[in-house]
């Protein structure tokens, strides 16, 4: 939000001086919300915001209704694939995170699909899916996380199928 500029016509040194004054004081018509180390708990007026931060994680306090809304910053969200070596009821892989976090994160998969036989390039190029696949995320540390596929009745994966999952690391403080 910026605060508009008006032209004042004054030849007055003292109030052109305010005006410069004013100006600077509040950042030129732009408005930053203050980075705070606590959760907003007090009282704030409808629409004000603040930003919390506690390591990595990151998140935009909005104040609406009465209440401090919380909006996550900072989450990284992709997709990946497990490539099915021999024909195990279960295979492992790992999703390397695009960065390092302060402290392991919390990560979310969902099964996507599969292509059988060579790499995805997009997740429009899943050829197929399975309503018997499962995907997890377990063991999460500051740089990944293994993902693990399976099927639901114990049966074998298919050897060279490419498993696909959509992910989400979101940083916790």
């Amino acid at each position: 939000m910026k605060i508009p500029n008006r032209d004042i016509r004054t030849r007055d040194p003292g109030t052109i001086d305010t005006l410069v004054d004013i100006r600077n004081a509040i950042n030129n018509g732009l408005v930053i919300p203050p980075i705070v180390s606590a959760v907003p708990t007090a009282t704030g007026e409808e629409g004000q915001k603040q930003i919390y931060q506690n390591g990595d994680f990151v998140a935009e306090y909005t104040y609406i209704d009465g209440v401090w809304r919380e909006s996550i910053l900072g989450m990284e969200v992709g997709w990946g694939y497990i490539t099915v070596s021999g024909t195990p009821a279960y295979q492992v892989g790992t999703l390397t995170f695009a960065r390092t976090y302060a402290t392991a994160p919390f990560v979310l998969v969902t099964y996507l699909g599969v292509k059988a036989g060579s790499n995805p390039s997009t997740p429009a190029d899943l050829t197929g899916a399975n309503t018997l696949r499962v995907m997890a995320a377990y063991a999460p540390t500051t740089t990944q996380a293994n993902v693990v596929v399976y099927t639901g009745n114990g049966s074998a994966l298919t050897s060279g199928d490419r498993e696909a999952f959509g992910y989400i690391v979101v940083p916790v403080s």
